[in-house]
């Protein structure tokens, strides 16, 4: 018996996500985001960097050691090993900040380039690829534009 309910599972096989809340401590929500305000005052600091701009870092493990307890998460961890089995590999950390921004459409991206846009996998395989985002802040309403998916891709 695995961490994941039925439900999960079947979610997870229809629309290929799920969502998890609550999974970081209230001591590292806040030892996170000390350390990511640090970097995004940082970033700011610079020069043609306007109120909208986003701050986008990528490979943030060799920046500071809290980042690096994030990546084997004793509540997350077990969870992608359920899902993906033991031969993990971490291709990207990434920090961002995103100011609001009424005026910012987004954009829908496949996560790992576009080379992972022509690969398909059967219904049965393992996925080829797990991500987990830790919001640090409240997403306090629906379709607000924080995060978007195509269940089933």
């Amino acid at each position: 018996m695995g961490i994941l309910t039925t439900d999960q599972r079947k979610q997870w096989k229809t629309e290929g996500y799920l969502v998890f809340k609550g999974v970081l401590s209230p001591d590292e929500v806040e030892g996170l985001l000390a350390t990511v305000d640090e970097m995004d005052t940082e970033f700011r600091k610079g020069e043609n960097v306007t109120a909208d701009s986003v701050f986008d870092k990528r490979n943030v493990m060799e920046d500071n050691d809290i980042f690096v307890d994030l990546m084997d998460h004793p509540v997350t961890f077990p969870i992608v090993r359920e899902l993906i089995g033991d031969f993990i590999q971490l291709s990207m950390s990434e920090v961002i900040v995103r100011p609001p921004n009424p005026k910012d459409q987004g954009y829908l991206h496949t996560d790992g380039g576009q080379a992972m846009r022509t690969i398909r996998v059967s219904r049965s395989s393992s996925p080829l690829q797990v991500k987990i985002h830790y919001f640090l802040t409240d997403l306090e309403h629906p379709d607000s534009g924080n995060f978007t998916v195509v269940p089933g891709s």
